[in-house]
């Protein structure tokens, strides 16, 4: 995340300082653009690894996946404040399919049992997030 803040502050210092020339301009916004793709990329691998990994853990440590999956919406909401609205659609899709794993690993941890055809479609949409994130950029 840190190394995402970073890149984030020096692509915005070095979009800002060479926004004067109308073609420097351009080209720092599409490297911009270009750089926010491949954190964005990044994070959501890491963030679907790690949506399977709190999906595991479901029935067998439901506290420790109710962490898991509200440390991933929290990465979702920072990167979202970070990158440009050709990635905020499948970010929102993302964190919707997040917060729907965060509402199963609740319940888990309540004890009420866990809807298997609910995580199972947050997880097909966190990966059709993945797969738009992939095709934007």
């Amino acid at each position: 995340m840190r190394r995402a803040l970073v890149i984030s502050s020096a692509l915005l210092v070095t979009t800002l300082t060479l926004s004067a020339c109308d073609a420097v301009g351009e080209a720092a916004s599409n490297a911009a653009g270009a750089a926010g793709c491949a954190v964005a990329q990044e994070t959501l691998d890491q963030v679907t690894a790690d949506a399977r990994g709190a999906v595991d853990r479901l029935t067998s440590d439901p506290q420790a996946a109710q962490e898991d999956v509200r440390a991933l919406s929290i990465l979702l909401d920072t990167l979202d404040s970070t990158l440009g609205d050709d990635i905020a659609a499948p970010l929102t899709e993302a964190r919707d399919a997040v917060d729907s794993l965060t509402d199963q690993a609740r319940q888990a941890a309540d004890g009420t049992q866990v809807d298997d055809v609910a995580v199972d479609a947050a997880r097909a949409e966190l990966d059709r997030a993945v797969a738009d994130i992939t095709q934007i950029c």
